[in-house]
């Protein structure tokens, strides 16, 4: 693989704060040129000063001409770089559209037709069983015995085991509706009443005495001799 390579390229530019005229006659030591050549340079288009450089030498040119006051880019020589191959366009042809190349003949590259045994195939309607009885597998039926059964009768015995137990009679007592107040079999209770006396109520009047014990308390008689509003 071939070392890539580089190139000068000036486009008029001078680096910030460096005089006009003294780029000019810096670029015309450098390069040896005249006057009128050192001003087709400051045209504004972009100017291809060294060509086919290796990426260090072309660093090194790019320090010198900025230090001189010009304003370079160090950018890939496309000599050697491979052209990108043409790639067909394909768009999408209309339906229905012939896709066969013009002049080519319909019967090129057409395939022979094929002839197919149909005669196993009928059609039949859109009913029932499409399958023929005939295409059926038949399986061998198995006979199995059945017991006769009839239908027993409404209330019938059906095979229930019946129990032996013979039936008990249950006597209810004789009842009676007692009497209001009536004694109705509570065991008595032997507990002596408690005698209370006569106790006397009145209602005494608003403001009475009703027995309250009075706390003896002595007035506070503080001293205010000594004390003087100012």
């Amino acid at each position: 693989m071939s070392e890539e390579k580089f190139d000068i390229v000036f486009r008029g530019d001078i680096v910030l704060g460096s005089n006009l005229v003294q780029v000019k006659a810096n670029l015309a030591k450098l390069f040896k040129l005249p006057a009128p050549k050192v001003e087709a340079l400051f045209t504004g288009k972009s100017v291809v000063l060294k060509k086919q450089l290796n990426k260090e030498t072309a660093k090194k040119y790019q320090v010198v001409l900025t230090k001189a006051g010009a304003q370079v880019s160090v950018v890939t020589n496309q000599t050697n770089i491979p052209a990108k191959p043409k790639t067909r366009k394909l768009t999408l042809a209309p339906v229905g559209a012939n896709l066969m190349p013009r002049g080519a003949s319909a019967k090129e590259g057409q395939a022979e037709a094929e002839e197919i045994d149909i005669s196993g195939f009928s059609l039949k309607e859109a009913a029932g069983n499409l399958v023929d009885q005939t295409e059926l597998a038949h399986e061998q039926a198995v006979e199995v015995a059945l017991p006769s059964w009839n239908l027993a009768e409404t209330g019938s015995d059906l095979g229930q085991a019946k129990r032996s137990e013979p039936e008990k009679i249950v006597q209810p007592p004789t009842l009676d509706i007692a009497e209001a107040g009536a004694d109705l079999g509570q065991k008595p209770s032997n507990v002596s009443p408690v005698k209370v006396g006569d106790i006397n109520f009145d209602v005494a009047p608003v403001g009475s005495d009703m027995g309250e014990k009075k706390s003896h308390k002595t007035p506070l008689n503080p001293k205010i001799d000594h004390l003087s509003l100012s």
